[in-house]
């Protein structure tokens, strides 16, 4: 999927605003009605936001999550789980890139939820990768708990390409007992299924240099 259209979907994530001026009421499309009075907050879209925001309309409240001090204790839920994903909204990558981009003067110390957001980001992908590389000849799925879009965006091809070994694999595998019998072939297997890890590690290094 395309980066432009992830950033597209995750544009109906809620955020706070507090309007500027009091507008006519704002009717969704899901049928939710937005009324825009100054200075109550009130939840709406986040392209929306951006539309307000971009027209000197709105002040945007910074997401809880986003808040620095909350990013410090999630980079360091990252680092501390080697194996496992902090949760986090499903497009937070965007809806952060978006937020610093339109309303950096409304976010405290935009430049350190900024780095922070970074560092997120690359402890996560180290994870992804390391777990990807750790798949073995028995997988026929991925599962990444609390993987973001933008995150499963990066690995879906190095991941299709993976099960692509691993079912060519298995094909191999009954060829294999088909043509071998005894002590041999359990020989033959255990040969084969080192042959095959070591194939299947070098199929996701390659998708990884590719991505």
């Amino acid at each position: 999927m395309e980066v432009a259209v992830l950033a597209f979907v995750s544009g109906e994530h809620s955020v706070t605003v507090v309007p500027k001026l009091k507008a006519p009421t704002v009717y969704l499309l899901h049928g939710h009605a937005v009324e825009l009075t100054p200075p109550i907050p009130v939840k709406v879209p986040l392209w929306l936001a951006a539309y307000l925001k971009k027209r000197d309309k709105c002040l945007i409240r910074v997401p809880e999550w986003l808040e620095p001090e909350n990013l410090e204790h999630t980079l360091a839920e990252e680092r501390r789980q080697t194996t496992q994903l902090s949760h986090l909204p499903f497009h937070y990558i965007e809806i952060s890139k978006e937020l610093l981009c339109i309303a950096s003067d409304d976010l405290p110390d935009a430049n350190r939820i900024r780095n922070l957001v970074a560092d997120i980001e690359d402890v996560r992908r180290t994870k992804v990768h390391r777990g990807l590389q750790s798949l073995d000849a028995a997988a026929t799925s991925v599962d990444i708990p609390h993987i973001s879009a933008m995150e499963l965006n990066g690995i879906r091809r190095v991941a299709a390409q993976a099960l692509d070994e691993l079912r060519m694999f298995g094909v191999m595998r009954e060829q294999e007992e088909e043509m071998a019998g005894g002590t041999e072939s359990q020989t033959q297997e255990m040969d084969g299924d080192d042959d095959r890890s070591a194939r299947l590690l070098r199929a996701v290094q390659r998708g990884q240099r590719m991505a």
